[in-house]
């Protein structure tokens, strides 16, 4: 912003207001014209040396009332419901295809299993992570047709890339033909779940994986005879096609129509998207370097992450409502003390959430393998440790909300650094499964430090305006 005295002859404040028309016109309350205003340098000095008023935020209510208010068109109570619903349900989404994997073990076998596991849920996390951020992206700036583009290509690539890695990682482990299958089939799920998470249509998702589901559990329930491992990996299969067509069949409508002098410029939006994948890639290799080492450990311990994994979708819609709270605050309150306890009281309640709903799961989860004399003190730690991750989460959705992302890179790898050498040299004197609390305190740490970086901004007005 200029910061030139205005033309003689021009009411400045006027002048003012149609030069932050542009950031203002969807302000909801003065607050919000406040927050721009500083966020450009301007000063109570300024405002009363230039502009003749006595601080930002009285100047800000002059140009709030110049500036013609948005016109609110607030979602119903039915389609927030909804969304609510959608929300919540990415835990069991993510959860349901393995229902599958019993069958896969009889057929790989353990070391070839594992391998393709981890790498699959390596590469499609970060891949679909960098993917939908780039479509996102490019929806926001009004380009449908360029997120459409990105997709269908990103999808594609996405399991090219994948197969040929997998096709590496068999060569050089010297592992079955079928780690291939696995990844490829793998990734191309999670790649096309991307997609119609990105259209809301998580139904076809669960109407994909139900014959899945209902075999796999069949299958378990027979003990797991290896005459069914083949129809359950074939269905399995089957699903993953559906799953991936039905996602191109969406693709493939066209997109709303824009001006053809606007160029999409998905390269820039590809760069703008790195600190993204690299959080995608840190969180993956943060979890999966604890939890692959408990794939073969005794049942509670190996399922200690399902917890964490059903309660994902409860952790996305907390961080929703809390960046929407923000936005509801400033519709209500007119100086910014006035933010600052409610703010807090409802950061406190996401992340109290996103601590109690995987903690109920963890309870049944604990109860059940104690009723069937499957439960040792090491499994409560571990699932422990995933529950008190899931707050972790919360905290970093948040801070990348507010575009604090290399805030939450440097405190991901810098608790990552320490879990490592922690694991090479406390690990071995806490034996038998001495990640498990070595976890516990490196997963409570990372949420102590997410949640001292936000204190630092979680007040700030400017980053809850949408």
């Amino acid at each position: 912003m200029s910061r030139e005295h205005p033309t003689h002859g021009v009411d400045p404040v006027e002048e003012l207001a149609e030069r932050v028309r542009p950031l203002c016109g969807s302000a909801v309350d003065a607050l919000q014209v406040a927050a721009v205003l500083e966020s450009d340098g301007m000063t109570d000095r300024t405002a009363r040396d230039i502009y003749g008023y006595s601080d930002v935020f009285v100047l800000a209510s002059e140009v709030h009332r110049r500036v013609p208010p948005p016109d609110p068109r607030p979602e119903t109570r039915p389609r927030q419901r909804w969304q609510t619903a959608r929300e919540l349900s990415h835990g069991l989404m993510y959860a349901l295809p393995s229902a599958a994997f019993p069958a896969v073990l009889g057929m790989l076998g353990t070391r070839a299993l594992v391998a393709g596991m981890v790498f699959a849920t390596a590469t499609g996390w970060v891949w679909g992570m960098g993917l939908s951020n780039v479509a996102y992206r490019m929806l926001g700036k009004g380009r449908p047709d360029a997120a459409v583009i990105v997709l269908r290509w990103g999808v594609a690539l996405g399991v090219v890339v994948a197969g040929g890695g997998a096709a590496l990682l068999v060569r050089a482990e010297h592992l079955p033909a079928g780690v291939v299958a696995l990844v490829v089939a793998q990734v191309g799920f999670q790649l096309a779940v991307g997609v119609l998470v990105y259209r809301r249509l998580e139904v076809l998702v669960f109407a994909a994986l139900l014959p899945t589901v209902v075999l796999g559990a069949l299958h378990l329930a027979r003990g797991r005879p290896s005459e069914l491992d083949a129809a359950v990996v074939g269905t399995a299969a089957t699903s993953v096609v559906l799953a991936l067509g039905a996602a191109y069949v969406v693709l493939w409508r066209r997109p709303g129509r824009v001006p053809s002098d606007r160029p999409p410029a998905v390269a820039r939006e590809v760069l703008s998207a790195l600190p993204v994948v690299v959080y995608a890639a840190l969180s993956a290799a943060y979890l999966l370097f604890i939890d692959v080492r408990f794939v073969t450990a005794p049942t509670d311990l190996a399922i200690g992450a399902a917890p964490l994994v059903l309660a994902m979708g409860v952790v996305e819609w907390r961080a929703r409502r809390f960046q929407e709270t923000g936005v509801g605050l400033l519709r209500t309150i007119h100086y910014p003390w006035q933010f600052r306890f409610p703010i807090w009281t409802a950061f406190v309640r996401g992340v109290g959430v996103s601590l109690l709903v995987p903690a109920m799961l963890a309870t049944a989860l604990l109860l059940a393998l104690a009723w069937a004399g499957l439960l040792t003190e090491r499994g409560v730690v571990v699932t422990g440790a995933h529950v008190v991750l899931a707050g972790a989460y919360f905290a970093g959705f948040v801070l990348i909300n507010h575009g604090r992302t290399p805030w939450v890179l440097g405190v991901l790898g810098g608790v990552f650094a320490g879990l490592m050498v922690a694991v090479a040299t406390v690990v071995p004197r806490l034996a038998p499964y001495g990640e498990a609390p070595v976890f516990l305190a490196s997963n409570a740490l990372l949420l102590a430090l997410l949640v001292m970086v936000l204190a630092t901004s979680v007040t700030t007005v400017r980053l809850y305006r949408w």
